[in-house]
């Protein structure tokens, strides 16, 4: 199956995948629960959102843990599509996809962070 491309873009332009972008970074700034009925909506109506839901929630880590330059820089071109950020390393060999319960770590060392832990893939 190819990627959607014209149907993400579609989804982009409406400004459904920046729902959860605060609108000063040129988003929505809707909820979480509102990001949840658009991609239940997109199923319900016969569509498939898998290739829509991370563009719409990796951008959460910016907003938590990115600088205020990081979020001036990325956000926008994240809201509008010139900028796409589609994957997740979750998937481990003891958690599966339970976030909950992944073993792997990352810890500061210095200026540097040392990663302890296995991937089965990156979707």
């Amino acid at each position: 199956m190819a990627y959607p491309a014209a149907f993400v873009q579609a989804l982009t332009e409406a400004g459904w995948l920046g729902a959860l972008i605060p609108e000063n970074f040129g988003g929505s700034g809707l909820p979480l629960s509102a990001a949840a009925v658009i991609l239940e909506e997109i199923h319900r109506s016969g569509g498939n959102a898998d290739a829509c839901h991370a563009q719409m929630y990796t951008m959460g880590i910016l907003l938590r843990h990115g600088s205020e330059a990081q979020k001036r820089l990325y956000l926008p071109k994240i809201a509008d599509g010139t900028l796409r950020l589609q994957a997740f390393g979750v998937t481990e060999p003891s958690s599966g996809t339970d976030t909950g319960a992944l073993p792997t770590t990352a810890k500061r060392d210095g200026s540097d962070y040392v990663v302890n832990g296995q991937k089965i893939w990156t979707s």
